[in-house]
């Protein structure tokens, strides 16, 4: 999966969030179709002397399927966990902390994709899409506000040479 890390800090900036905000996504290498169950994303606040306090609003960010459908978003904020919850807690990152999210769709367990839908995307040049709500509250000016940040991933094929490769490195 490609992320438009470009598209991403580019939002960052236009909402004035990069002085202090840093978001990515990290995915393994290579793995089977059906296997792509979950997205990890860490957030970062880099703020220190002028604190920012970042939440995330799970409730209210969501998925998009790969035709472009939305679906709600989940944090697995636990390996037990078998279902969506009916709210969610917020998801906080306090000034100098980095943390790591685990993200699905209400489907838990399953794969965020039927392999053929998959297929055809990555063929097609297909993509899907994250929205985070993220809310700032700058305590030294009182100042509160909320802003969508969208996230946009391309499914690709890696060649069978490479995934050849990557299987075979150790864990």
């Amino acid at each position: 999966v490609n992320v438009d890390s470009e598209a991403i800090n580019h939002e960052l900036e236009k909402h004035n969030l990069n002085d202090f905000m840093e978001v990515k996504f990290g995915f393994a290498p290579s793995y089977k179709f059906d296997e792509l169950k979950d997205l990890k994303l860490t957030v970062k606040n880099k703020s220190n002397d002028n604190p920012v306090h970042i939440e995330i609003d799970w409730d209210k960010s969501i998925i998009t399927d790969l035709g472009n459908n939305a679906r709600p978003m989940v944090w697995v904020n636990s390996g037990d966990m078998e279902e969506a919850p009916k709210s969610q807690d917020l998801g906080k990152i306090r000034p100098g902390q980095k943390c790591d999210f685990k993200l699905s769709d209400e489907k838990i367990k399953n794969a965020l994709f039927p392999v053929k839908e998959l297929k055809k995307a990555i063929k097609n040049g297909g993509k899907f899409n994250l929205q985070l709500l993220f809310n700032i509250f700058e305590p030294n000016t009182g100042k509160r506000r909320s802003c969508y940040l969208p996230c946009r991933f391309t499914p690709i094929k890696v060649h069978w040479t490479q995934a050849i490769v990557l299987a075979l490195q150790p864990k």
